[in-house]
């Protein structure tokens, strides 16, 4: 809530009424975009995406106003809710210093979190997690270790 407060109060300063209450109302329903109960990965990031655009469409009218995409990244991977696993190994295979990093990102959420990879819980708290992926030896993870 504090960081919104800061947004407004800058935007109120540098743009004025009109054009902030639009910006803000873009700019929540961003913020607030996160992966609903059962919602198919790639469907979320779509629709992550499409409202990334409407923000990015509502800063174009101030040139050199722009997002890191390391920051739109990691906003990403913490709103699509991968398991601890899956965001150990997403972390462990994006570069955030680089300027594909978004495109990197979204590519090994899909991979790690689409179709070929499941999980399921046992019936005494048994974490059994498969991940299948093209050209790799199959890995199972059981309470997290690898096999």
């Amino acid at each position: 809530e504090n960081g919104i407060d800061l947004v407004q109060e800058f935007l109120q300063k540098e743009l004025g009424k009109k054009k902030i209450d639009k910006l803000l109302e873009t700019w929540k329903t961003f913020e607030y975009t996160q992966r609903k109960t059962g919602e198919d990965v790639k469907t979320f990031i779509s629709r992550f995406e499409m409202e990334y655009a409407r923000v990015k469409a509502a800063w174009a009218f101030k040139p050199g106003y722009k997002m890191p995409e390391a920051i739109i990244a990691s906003m990403l991977l913490m709103r699509v809710k991968p398991s601890e696993t899956q965001e150990m190994i997403i972390r462990s295979k994006v570069d955030l210093e680089i300027e594909t990093v978004f495109d990197d990102m979204v590519e090994e959420i899909k991979s790690a979190m689409s179709s070929g990879c499941s999980k399921r819980q046992g019936d005494h708290g048994l974490a059994l997690e498969a991940t299948l992926k093209d050209g790799e030896a199959s890995v199972f993870l059981i309470n997290g270790e690898e096999y």
